[in-house]
């Protein structure tokens, strides 16, 4: 047995569990894929992945409708979200058909949106992540010769992504949505800052430890967190060691003052994932 097959599960044992749900269902959606698209032109290597077949898979579900989040049937996390043969087909003849009208008169018949918006560009560099690294299993074992950068990854591919990125902001515009968003909400409460943390503060007083330990942990994640530190993910993952106290004393201060600092190797998109989608 080649050691290089006992590294890439020791690399998968050890991967971020939740990126490594996200690449098994997209892998599993691309399976899908190709059994559909196999039994229309019969490849002899259904798997393969080339840039025809890449990019036909990224404008499918760069024009679908979006999914629900969460749950067993959603696309989120934790989602067994399938290709739906259906759905590929429906996207497609509809964007054959408004093709056909573009060709005939550009200015009277606009390449549609899709009606929901479409995915966001997390989303798609989610799918380009996962099909990289479906890409490189297939050169590790020897069943792919071609250049991810200058062949599988093609001006077409690219060209999605850059479709995806700079349609939001463009729909949001036309469907006058709504400029301060759910994520700036939080800020609205800035004036009540001093107040939320006192009411931490007191809870961590009460004689019963049920509150007074939850409280703390709060009001912590909450001093971390509004200062622009941390997200509150990471640091719900954060172990003992990953704190360093250091205490820093100039002659003319009457008391020393105690920094803490914090190196937390977690997150939701680590940076290697960050080099492999760019």
């Amino acid at each position: 047995m080649p050691l290089a097959i006992i590294a890439d599960a020791y690399a998968r044992d050890h991967a971020v569990k939740n990126t490594e749900i996200v690449y098994s269902r997209i892998e599993k959606e691309w399976e899908g894929y190709c059994t559909y698209i196999n039994t229309l032109d019969h490849h002899a290597f259904p798997l393969l992945v080339t840039p025809d077949k890449l990019a036909d898979f990224l404008f499918y579900h760069s024009f679908r409708p979006r999914q629900k989040t969460g749950g067993v049937n959603g696309g989120g996390r934790g989602g067994e979200r399938k290709f739906d043969p259906e759905e590929y087909e429906n996207v497609k003849r509809e964007y054959q058909e408004a093709f056909q009208l573009w060709k005939a008169d550009p200015k009277q018949n606009p390449m549609p949106d899709p009606k929901d918006g479409g995915i966001g560009i997390s989303a798609i560099m989610q799918y380009r992540a996962a099909m990289k690294a479906v890409f490189n299993k297939q050169v590790d074992n020897n069943c792919n010769t071609l250049s991810w950068q200058s062949q599988v990854w093609s001006n077409r591919s690219r060209k999605l992504v850059k479709i995806v990125e700079d349609r939001k902001s463009r729909v949001d515009r036309a469907g006058c949505k709504e400029k301060v968003n759910k994520e700036f909400a939080g800020y609205h409460a800035i004036e009540q800052y001093e107040n939320i943390e006192r009411e931490f503060w007191d809870g961590s007083s009460d004689n019963s430890m049920k509150k007074a330990f939850p409280s703390l942990r709060n009001r912590m994640m909450f001093l971390y967190t509004t200062s622009g530190v941390l997200r509150c993910e990471s640091l719900m993952r954060a172990e003992l060691s990953d704190f360093q106290g250091l205490e820093v004393k100039k002659e003319t201060d009457i008391d020393p003052l105690y920094v803490m600092i914090s190196q937390i190797p977690e997150g939701t998109f680590s940076r290697q994932e960050y080099a492999d989608s760019t």
